[in-house]
């Protein structure tokens, strides 16, 4: 017997996979007093290159204070680093430390881990069907508008 696609249980299962990703893993994050959205900013550092501050709060959606704050409290611990703009002055970069990259590594590493237990649970079939659907999921919502 097949069921039909329910449009609002495929939602639910999705937040409640998203929660249980976002549950785990219990690294040495707590250690370095590393928040989760601390977490998500390193890697859209990471992933930008040296953004500025200006595109980490318009990124994170906050205040340029607010993202400020956040970013000291790396600068604080280690790991992330300002610099000045060579091309401007007035504009603040930020760049990983290498503790902030092995901090990155650690929580890779992990995830990984985690998602492995998670996809153990299908068969090699089903892992490379999974795959392929997310591919063309998220090259739906990528499309410029």
């Amino acid at each position: 017997m097949t069921t039909a696609f329910n449009i609002e249980n495929f939602i639910t299962n999705l937040y409640k996979l998203s929660r249980e990703f976002r549950r785990q893993p219990h690294l040495e994050e707590d250690y370095l007093n590393i928040s989760p959205l601390q977490l998500h900013t390193l890697v859209f550092i990471k992933e930008s290159s040296q953004p500025s501050m200006s595109q980490v709060s318009s990124y994170l959606g906050v205040a340029l204070p607010t993202a400020t704050k956040l970013i000291e409290r790396l600068v604080d611990q280690n790991i992330l680093e300002r610099m000045a703009d060579p091309g401007d002055r007035r504009i603040t970069k930020i760049a990983l430390t290498e503790k902030g990259r092995e901090v990155l590594q650690l929580f890779k590493r992990k995830k990984i881990a985690q998602l492995k237990v998670v996809l153990a649970l299908l068969s090699e079939e089903e892992q490379k069907t999974l795959y392929n659907l997310t591919l063309k999921m998220l090259a739906g919502v990528e499309k410029p508008k």
